[in-house]
């Protein structure tokens, strides 16, 4: 064997020593981030637990929502980013405070409330029943805040003792419903903006063909808002135990008490009762202390989330069967596909409520309806296989949340039962179609369009050329076919008469309590009440309940354990000190606007949807 040969045979003996060496490093590497990520998914933290006599500090921060809109992956990415908008969901806040009011162990509910976003008042309404059981039950709930804004006082109203900062402000403004109003901006732009409707107060086009309020539209506008200003006072009254019109003589008051107070806020609102003391917040936490004891980090508390997880821990060692009721959230706009967490796809829904259908340990289904419509060809979409899940022989409650109005109507009429709070904004039968043209815009640019067609109908759905009489009568045709159905469907789900429908329809908004009475819903409760309306149509007294909905994928689930992760904590901090947050957060918002805008995709052009925002 010559030198040469020996040579090279050693040095090829050594490059492949140093690849296999290489590629078992590298796998030993890759196997110890995988273990680690497990590690981190399946460890968790150690078990929480429920000491006796313990506070259960109710401190939600950010938005109360009925489902996130964002996937998991998503929300921990954000938080990574720094551009995450805090998010609670209303049945997790609902679930702490029913539990804790039933506890033996919680004998303190602290309401920590600085941090919390305005709340409609439906789900206000589904936060202080609970309230209420808990100080029927002996337990004292003690309230705090920097700063108490209208949502954050009725919570604290609940409460055996309002505190706040001495430097702090109850600010009760009532309730109010503003739109932009586009007519003028449009001619100005030369765009024809055409609004076909079924209904004289559906208001949905109203902004693209008027520069103010319709009268009617007022009047309506004036009625529900006027009631849920009514009931939100009569909710503070009551649980405070001030005198009837106290809340609008705090109002009244403001200016010519806060003057005699030489400015101070806090004080006008302790002398008008609306507070039982001011106090720093050191000093609320010692008086917190002295009922329930001092704890590792203040007072001895466990955060509500804590909390809650710590009691599903607990339940699910004594359920031992399977069978139980599904929930499906249907939250925001009513669009065609599968667009994601924030609007309801009607590809997603209709996969979800065919998977319930034929899961036997699924009983029956409770739809939790939070949105103001959207598609109509989508919101039948759903309709049909919520009829189909019925058709299985299992039954199928609705409950309303802050707003089930149009097409998130439309999607109710499939229900057994249907379920709203009094607050419920819903109602809003009425069909409306929209098509904007531009060539007026695009003369003014020198641009013109022409050719030729074979028909009328050929080319003429173009935005670039005028709508023509033909087009225009065939979108009339299809919305007025449209809201005939609609009047039927209602009359057949609701056992009436379509004259009676349409007499209660055009368009018309309703709240939970008037809606009721006019026999377009069945009974006034929260999503607990249909929980257990369901669970009693379907023969259950034992169940479990079940959040219909897609679970992470493994891959997701390492993506969200490697982002939440302490190691990424520098990172995370850094990248919040950009100074990107703010743009970010606006960026987001346009397109949030943008999206719904380019979500109106309709075959007919024709939408169910209500502009009505709940207060």
């Amino acid at each position: 064997m010559s030198d040469v040969s020996l040579t090279r045979r050693i040095f090829s003996g050594t490059l492949r020593f140093l690849d296999t060496t290489r590629r078992v490093i590298i796998n030993l590497v890759f196997l110890v981030i995988v273990v680690f990520l497990v590690v981190l998914m399946v460890g968790g933290e150690k078990p929480v637990r429920v000491d006796d006599g313990i506070a259960l500090l109710f401190n939600p921060s950010g938005v109360v929502v009925e489902e996130f809109d964002a996937s998991p992956a998503d929300r921990a990415m954000n938080r990574l980013l720094g551009t995450d908008i805090p998010q609670v969901r209303l049945r997790d806040l609902r679930a702490a405070l029913k539990l804790a009011s039933e506890d033996r162990r919680i004998d303190t509910i602290v309401l920590d409330l600085s941090d919390l976003a305005p709340v409609s008042l439906s789900k206000l309404e589904e936060l202080v029943e609970p309230l209420a059981t808990a100080r029927a039950n002996g337990k004292r709930i003690l309230a705090y805040a920097e700063y108490y804004g209208q949502s954050q006082y009725l919570l604290a109203a609940h409460a055996d003792e309002i505190h706040m900062h001495p430097l702090g402000m109850v600010s009760i403004d009532g309730f109010s419903t503003y739109r932009t109003y586009r007519r003028e901006a449009l001619d100005r732009l030369s765009v024809d903006w055409h609004v076909f409707k079924a209904g004289d107060f559906k208001s949905f086009g109203e902004p693209y063909e008027r520069d103010s309020m319709s009268p009617q539209v007022r009047e309506e506008t004036a009625e529900w808002i006027g009631a849920m200003w009514s009931r939100y006072q009569d909710l503070v009254e009551g649980a405070r135990g001030l005198e009837s019109g106290a809340v609008t003589a705090y109002i009244d008051g403001l200016i010519a008490g806060v003057t005699e107070t030489g400015g101070d806020f806090a004080s006008y609102a302790e002398q008008t009762g609306m507070l039982d003391g001011l106090m720093h917040r050191d000093q609320f936490e010692n008086r917190v202390a002295e009922r329930v004891g001092v704890g590792a980090h203040g007072y001895r508390s466990i955060n509500w989330q804590s909390y809650l997880g710590a009691r599903r821990t607990e339940r699910r060692a004594l359920v031992s069967q399977r069978d139980g009721l599904g929930l499906l959230v249907a939250h925001g706009s009513i669009v065609e596909g599968d667009p994601g967490l924030h609007a309801i796809g009607s590809t997603r829904m209709v996969n979800l409520i065919g998977e319930a259908a034929e899961d036997d340990a699924i009983k029956a289904l409770v739809l939790r309806i939070d949105s103001g419509g959207g598609s109509a060809f989508a919101s039948e979409e759903i309709l049909v296989a919520l009829r189909r899940f019925r058709e299985s022989g299992k039954p199928l409650v609705v409950s309303m949340g802050s707003v089930a109005a149009s097409g998130g109507y439309w999607i109710s009429m499939a229900a057994d039962e249907i379920w709203a709070t009094p607050a419920t904004i819903t109602g809003s039968i009425g069909v409306v179609g929209m098509f904007p043209t531009i060539p007026r815009a695009m003369e003014r640019l020198g641009l013109r369009t022409d050719g030729v067609a074979t028909t009328p109908f050929a080319g003429a759905f173009r935005i670039d050329r005028p709508l023509n009489e033909e087009v225009s009568a065939v979108i009339r045709l299809s919305i007025d076919g449209i809201y005939a159905d609609f009047l039927e469907r209602v009359a057949a789900a609701r056992e009436m008469e379509i004259a009676e429908v349409d007499a209660v329809g055009g368009g018309r908004v309703y709240t939970g309590m008037d809606a009721q009475q006019l026999g377009l819903v069945d009974a006034l409760g929260g999503l607990d009440d249909a929980i257990k309306a369901a669970a009693k149509l379907a023969g259950l007294e034992n169940y479990a309940v079940t959040v219909l909905e897609r679970a992470p994928t493994f891959q997701e689930r390492i993506l969200i354990s490697m982002l939440d992760a302490k190691l990424m904590q520098p990172v995370a901090r850094m990248l919040a000190r950009s100074g990107e947050r703010p743009l970010l957060r606006w960026v987001e918002q346009v397109e949030r606007e943008l999206g719904f805008l380019t979500s109106l995709r309709d075959p007919r052009h024709a939408y169910l949807h209500c502009l009505c925002e709940a207060p």
